[in-house]
């Protein structure tokens, strides 16, 4: 099966800072930081790690919300042959939303980590998990799911 891409995207502590449930926002990085423990236990040949902002995989620096939006992340994609995204970060109504957008536009097989996802408004964040990520354009895992989808 081709590599996985795993975005993780915007864990910031500005971005934080503006959160109302700090606990929540906490859990999120923890759970991201769990999936990036796997990610780089299985190998860039399994799962590749993206950084929208910043670590020691690529970091991917970007001009709008989406990842994807004026940057060479479909063409780095591409060259690897990925095909599918894990997808988890700060704000789900922001960055998670918009490169959820482009990717599927882009045709991957996109995968949202809620449990890995926070936003400043929390119903805003359930409401787009149920009624946007899960409704046929992309799929919703567990941390636990997301972790046996990098290891197919």
């Amino acid at each position: 099966m081709p590599p996985l891409a795993l975005l993780i995207c915007d864990y910031q502590t500005p971005l934080r800072a503006r959160t109302p449930e700090k606990e929540w926002f906490d859990s999120s990085c923890l759970l991201a930081r769990e999936l990036l423990l796997s990610a780089r236990a299985l190998g860039p040949e399994q799962a590749w790690v993206v950084h929208v902002i910043c670590a020691a995989e690529p970091i991917l620096p970007r001009p709008r919300v989406s990842a994807f939006h004026d940057t060479p992340l479909n063409a780095q994609l591409r060259s690897l042959n990925v095909t599918r995204l894990l997808l988890c970060g700060v704000a789900t109504s922001g960055v998670v939303l918009a490169t959820f957008r482009s990717a599927v536009d882009a045709d991957y097989d996109v995968m949202v980590v809620p449990d890995a996802c926070a936003d400043r408004d929390r119903v805003l964040h359930d409401a787009l998990v149920d009624r946007f990520f899960a409704r046929g354009m992309g799929r919703v895992l567990s941390v636990q799911e997301a972790k046996l989808e990098m290891a197919k």
